[in-house]
């Protein structure tokens, strides 16, 4: 899928009270709209300095925005297997593997969860709405394997995204790093930004927005460590981002490790908590551990 950048800037209008800027760029920039405004690369600054777009913008400020407009796919359903735990009327439980991809992008246009889901359940629902985003309610990045859960009717998309907003949900992860982690469990609380050096990077950084990573080793290897992963916040890259930071980088982790692994990321989403969206039942799913963990665990062991 081909895209392109586009630019705009404009001065807040005297007597606006002061608003977030991405709901000022929606406002007062044509062709810009909450899509965009809610796209991770979008880029705004607030008189020429880039900020968050929960940042406050006021009369006289000149706020500029850099989005991408993707050209317009047609999401089809495509025949692609599903490793399914659970489900019922209103939720599915999937086990995604490492290496798709859940919901069409730049560079990513088929071949996702999506598509399958659409394939599997029918177009009805997944895949419409706005943004097309239908079904959606979180995400696993592309090179991480593991549990999600997905939404079937628009109640259960408006009862889970609830609760994620909230922080009622609870994910938690199993990774491989390298080298001994100590202590044996612990708290990474570090604010994370989009690298500015590297669009598809993130980094530890006081301009970011806070981030709450807890951890607790299982075991440790001659030379990695099994750890035990709470995502208490959501922020795109976190946990690989907080255990590059602290120096432990994830076994085949090409973009934070820093070494050419010819390995798959060790990143797993190993189970999720929520209250069901019709009963509110308190729900827990696991997802087993790939084999590459095995595999990649029984070799350093030696």
């Amino acid at each position: 899928m081909s895209s392109r950048q586009e630019k705009g800037s404009f001065l807040v209008p005297p007597d606006t009270p002061p608003e977030r800027v991405d709901r000022l760029a929606t406002l007062h920039l044509p062709n810009f709209n909450r899509s965009y405004a809610s796209d991770a690369r979008t880029i705004f600054t607030l008189n020429g300095v880039e900020v968050k777009k929960g940042k406050t913008g006021q009369s006289g400020d000149e706020i500029g925005v850099e989005w991408w407009v993707d050209a317009e796919i047609e999401l089809m359903g495509q025949p692609i297997p599903l490793d399914l735990i659970w489900e019922d009327e209103v939720i599915a439980l999937i086990n995604k593997p490492a290496g798709m991809v859940v919901h069409p992008a730049a560079g990513n246009p088929d071949s996702t969860l999506l598509n399958a889901l659409i394939y599997r359940y029918g177009g009805e629902f997944f895949g419409t709405g706005e943004w097309e985003r239908n079904g959606i309610v979180h995400r696993l990045d592309k090179e991480t394997s593991g549990i999600m859960v997905v939404a079937k009717t628009l109640e259960a998309q408006t009862s889970l995204t609830e609760q994620f907003k909230k922080r009622q949900v609870e994910k938690y992860y199993s990774a491989v790093v390298r080298g001994t982690l100590l202590p044996m469990s612990g708290v990474i609380e570090e604010p994370i930004a989009r690298d500015k050096r590297n669009r598809q990077r993130y980094r530890v950084s006081e301009e970011g927005r806070e981030s709450l990573s807890e951890y607790k080793v299982l075991r440790h290897y001659p030379k990695t460590t099994l750890v035990r992963l709470n995502l208490v916040t959501g922020r795109t890259h976190q946990l690989r981002v907080h255990l590059k930071h602290i120096g432990f980088p994830i076994v085949g982790d090409t973009l934070y490790g820093g070494r050419n692994e010819q390995l798959p990321m060790l990143l797993h989403a190993t189970s999720i908590t929520f209250n069901h969206p019709l009963t509110g039942e308190r729900l827990s799913f696991r997802a087993p551990l790939p084999p590459t963990f095995r595999e990649f665990l029984s070799r350093d062991l030696g």
